[in-house]
C-alpha cells in the first residue's frame, strides 16, 4: 500500500499547471459535468 501512496504523491508532482487549472476549473462548475 505504501508503495502505491509513493507513487500517487510523484503523479501529483509532475502534474502539469494547465492541469490543475482543468481541476480547479471542474470543482468551481461542478463534477457532474464529467459524469
Amino acid at each position: 500500500m505504501a508503495e502505491v501512496v509513493q507513487n500517487g504523491v510523484e503523479l501529483m508532482a509532475y502534474i502539469p499547471i494547465s492541469n490543475m487549472d482543468l481541476f480547479m476549473w471542474i470543482s468551481k462548475n461542478g463534477s457532474g459535468t464529467l459524469a
